[in-house]
């Protein structure tokens, strides 16, 4: 039960203990409390099996990493209501233990390794790849285990986190051993705009980014709050968080977003004729390019006097030029593509 009201929790939880119920209050995460209640009562002697009633998927990834064969069964029980967009969903009743066998065990030692790099309550979700489809990968390929337990180590260090997050990363998008972020970041740029619609959030991240999620994944979801069940004093700021107004944020980036010699471009896009000092390319001592926005490198006070790119004609062969199924706003000869027709192509 969740309440933001500390003096009604106080007098709730008075109330249950006067009647032989035992309460529990968490202070940060009450899944790890939850699940750590569930697993202590399950290995007891006289244990027999424990009932948990939530609705919360990471509760029953931690219960699927913490039990043993040796403890008694543990139920995940989740009640039916209604989830988001309105969708009623009934009761279910899992085992663990029946889960586990199914799963594997090797699944289950990484289990806490999948769920956090595939997205979690702090941790964020690959676009286009489901957790499924992340465990069903990985349980087939032992070096990818290997991996995710590197990820779950309390003795990991910095560069062994973000080596073996991006070797799961790359993966995950379908590269090799050998390929790297940068490389399949590319490739997918140039298959992805050439068939269909260009939708960045596709792109496999770049290497600082997977850096910083892998970080994030191995403590907070991974080390200081799930393996260790909360028994950790990591800093969050040392594992890709940062503080901000009294809050823990996320680093995105530790990198330049994109090369130098890209972010160096400049273009303008000035509705005059760039005649002014207030034209960005005239002010920087450089000449507008077709990358500007209205004048596009031609027609204006600032364009180039000779072989601008709206002279076409001149450079075009003439016996392309005279064929009347070639369009001459598409044949540039110059590297200086019009962005509007890159983008199209």
């Amino acid at each position: 039960m969740f309440c933001s009201n500390p003096t009604f929790i106080a007098l709730f939880a008075a109330h249950l203990r006067q009647n032989n119920i035992s309460v529990y209050e968490a202070e940060d995460d009450a899944d790890t409390v939850i699940a750590s209640i569930a697993v202590n009562l399950a290995s007891r002697d006289d244990a027999h099996a424990v009932v948990t009633v939530a609705q919360d998927t990471d509760i029953l990834v931690l219960l699927l990493y913490h039990r043993k064969p040796t403890m008694a069964d543990i139920y995940f029980l989740s009640e039916s209501g209604q989830r988001r967009g309105g969708k009623a969903v009934a009761d279910k009743c899992i085992s663990v233990s029946d889960l586990q066998t199914k799963l594997g065990q090797n699944v289950c030692n990484c289990m806490l390794a999948i769920h956090a790099v595939g997205g979690c309550d702090t941790t964020s979700a690959i676009f286009g790849h489901g957790k499924g489809t992340i465990c069903s990968h990985i349980s087939r390929n032992p070096s990818l285990q290997e991996h995710c337990m590197t990820m779950q180590s309390l003795q990991a260090t910095d560069s062994d986190v973000c080596t073996a997050g991006v070797k799961l990363l790359v993966s995950i998008y379908g590269g090799m051993n050998r390929d790297n972020l940068a490389q399949l970041r590319y490739s997918a740029y140039c298959s992805s705009s050439i068939s269909r619609p260009f939708q960045p959030e596709r792109l496999p991240p770049s290497e600082s980014a997977a850096h910083m999620h892998a970080r994030r994944a191995h403590f907070q979801a991974v080390v200081s709050v799930w393996g260790t069940l909360g028994n950790t004093d990591l800093l969050p700021t040392q594992w890709g968080w940062k503080e901000d107004c009294g809050r823990l944020v996320p680093v995105q980036i530790d990198a330049q977003i994109a090369p130098l010699e890209l972010l160096n471009i400049v273009r303008c896009s000035c509705k005059s004729n760039c005649i002014s000092a207030l034209c960005s390319c005239r002010k920087h001592g450089l000449q507008c390019v077709s990358a500007c926005s209205h004048c596009h490198g031609c027609n204006c006070a600032n364009a180039f006097s000779e072989g601008t790119d709206c002279d076409l004609e001149a450079d075009i062969p003439s016996d392309i030029a005279s064929d009347p199924m070639v369009d001459s706003q598409y044949f540039v000869m110059d590297d200086d593509l019009d962005f509007l027709y890159e983008e199209e192509v």
